[in-house]
């Protein structure tokens, strides 16, 4: 899921939703990267996302979940002028069957989607067009993203 931040900050999360699902879904290999083109990432951007600080999440129907927070190396500043016009990409797997997925048809932004069975490909900076054979104009399964500034724990 391609995403275009209006306020670019230092970390960011995910949130993975279930809302019309009929079973439990599983996410896994979720990473969130500055798009370059299609769903190319550029690299050393890639950031693994996690959940409680596990790789994975199971959401029951009717409920979402919020990624713990991701940081952002390559945002300095919030004045940074690489970041003007960027994308964040989103990629996520989700492992088995999803039944009714939940989606948003008018979030205005653009989906690569990989054929069933094509495994986690989240890590891959460079997936080319061969591996991401359909693009949609809608959000599946995660719905928004937070930015938020980096504090440092006590």
């Amino acid at each position: 899921m391609i995403i275009h931040p209006d306020i670019w900050e230092q970390q960011a999360r995910i949130r993975f939703l279930n809302a019309f699902g009929t079973r439990a879904v599983t996410f896994d290999n979720a990473y969130v990267g500055l798009q370059t083109t299609g769903a190319a990432i550029l690299p050393a951007t890639n950031e693994r996302v996690s959940f409680a600080g596990k790789s994975a999440i199971t959401i029951v129907p009717g409920q979402f979940a919020w990624s713990d927070p991701v940081a952002l190396p390559f945002v300095s500043s919030l004045t940074d002028r690489m970041l003007i016009g960027r994308k964040l990409a989103v990629s996520f797997h989700v492992a088995g069957e999803t039944g009714p997925m939940t989606w948003h048809a008018k979030a205005l932004t653009t989906s690569y989607i990989v054929a069933p069975g094509a495994g986690a490909l989240g890590q891959d900076t460079d997936p080319g067009d061969k591996l991401h054979p359909n693009r949609a104009g809608y959000a599946a399964m995660a719905s928004s993203i937070e930015l938020t500034k980096f504090t440092a724990s006590k």
